[in-house]
């Protein structure tokens, strides 16, 4: 079993995941534990899911949900209440923070295409007042180069509403009319790929070099990416299209080849505040340091994986024994690449922590030692029990866990045997890869 990142596709927004992205592209970025002092916010929280994730899993921090929608603010502090959740505050947007600490850490929970510009400079503005020197901010938004055939689909569904998906469908069917690229015959399909955007006016699919020109107004510079494997530059962009993209010296050209390039639904970004730069030596002495634990069974161990140009495949001498080695219990990236007779390159721990984490066969633990907590436990059968009477029982379920800092997502069956706390029904590989995780 591999445990997937949070439903939609993206990745986890815990602070670790977003300090390995700043980390790893050489910014001064540290993860933080769960007992440190740290103030995490979530700007449209919505009912509060990530944000009560994250005060439960880490209960020294100061976690603050803002949300334009009452009633959403409401459910969230009743599930905190329920819970037993002391350290997550529910503030209503347009409220004044300045009675908060400044933020060390930020996540916008709605996507940055799917918000208007008033919501947008509202956004900008706060973190420009309110994120510290050296925070960090994730922002994930639909990638223009994906959706651009869809564009005058979803306005078509829009404006020909409450029955546009068959107004659409008629005339696809007519011959009238084709819709561009796989993004517009893929919604016309499956109208739920967009959600709620199906039929928001404010959707609009962005570049990347659209959002890094509005963080910079908040004085934020791109410090690389959620997903930790698109970090890589060579997994990234083929050697041809390197060899081309060496010739420019436009700071967004990096990511601009990577939209063009290799167009995907989403980007998740990770931008910092007031960075400031290290060197290759103090950026491996941080990575090896970090503790990795193992989060797919070894039948589902897959050294290859899709990469620019194609698959790209891992060297087996090297990652296999390391991914072995985790199967008895978590260990650090020193620990595991001192491990006797590797074969391979040892001194790329930054391209190894990125695809290990990256495809989806290791996952990060902040506080290693951590016990699942009974604010844990709680919290999570209320998300659990919350799901099954919204019937969506073919969703993953997201779970809080301490020694991850944050969250990771299980099929629901597995969620419901965890939260009834019948770990032997659980598979054994689980049970054994994360150890005192639940």
């Amino acid at each position: 079993m591999i445990f997937a990142p949070p439903s939609g596709g993206a990745p986890d927004v815990s602070q670790i995941v977003m300090a390995l992205a700043a980390l790893l592209n050489n910014f001064d970025a540290r993860p933080a534990g769960g007992g440190e002092k740290i103030h995490y916010g979530e700007l449209g929280c919505g009912a509060g899911g990530n944000a009560l994730i994250t005060a439960a899993a880490n209960p020294g921090w100061l976690v603050t949900g803002v949300d334009g929608d009452p009633a959403n603010l409401a459910e969230a502090r009743g599930t905190a209440a329920e819970a037993g959740i002391g350290n997550a505050a529910f503030i209503e947007a347009g409220a004044s923070l300045e009675f908060l600490p400044p933020f060390d850490v930020v996540s916008i929970g709605r996507p940055w295409s799917s918000l208007s510009p008033v919501a947008q400079n509202s956004i900008l503005r706060l973190l420009a007042e309110t994120l510290k020197p050296g925070g960090l901010c994730q922002v994930s938004y639909h990638l223009a180069t994906y959706w651009q055939g869809a564009i005058s689909l979803q306005r078509l569904v829009r404006e020909a509403a409450p029955g546009g998906v068959a107004v659409a469908k008629a005339l696809a069917a007519a011959g009238a009319v084709s819709f561009a690229g796989p993004a517009g015959e893929t919604l016309l399909e499956n109208p739920e790929a967009l959600g709620e955007d199906l039929l928001n006016p404010d959707w609009r699919p962005l570049l990347h070099a659209d959002v890094a020109a509005a963080m910079a107004g908040a004085k934020l510079q791109f410090a690389g990416s959620a997903c930790l494997i698109d970090n890589v530059a060579e997994l990234s962009l083929s050697a041809a299209q390197r060899a081309i993209l060496a010739h420019q010296k436009n700071p967004v050209m990096p990511r601009m080849f990577e939209d063009i390039c290799r167009p995907a639904p989403m980007r998740h970004d990770v931008f910092i505040c007031g960075a400031k730069r290290i060197g290759n030596a103090a950026r491996d002495a941080a990575l090896a340091g970090i503790t990795l634990c193992l989060s797919a069974a070894e039948e589902n161990w897959r050294l290859e994986f899709p990469a620019a140009g194609g698959m790209a495949r891992m060297d087996e001498g090297f990652y296999r024994p390391i991914f072995a080695r985790l199967q008895a219990g978590p260990a650090t990236l020193a620990e595991l690449t001192a491990l006797p007779g590797l074969q391979g390159e040892r001194g790329n721990l930054a391209e190894f922590i990125a695809v290990a984490i990256g495809t989806g066969h290791a996952a990060a633990l902040p506080n290693r030692d951590a016990p699942m907590s009974e604010t844990c436990r709680r919290l999570n059968t209320i998300l659990v029990r919350r799901q099954l009477a919204m019937g969506r029982q073919d969703m993953p379920a997201r779970l809080a866990v301490p020694a991850l800092g944050g969250g990771f997502s299980v099929p629901l069956l597995s969620a419901l045997r965890i939260i009834a706390q019948a770990p032997d029904q659980i598979t054994a590989p689980w049970r054994r890869h994360f150890g005192n995780v639940i």
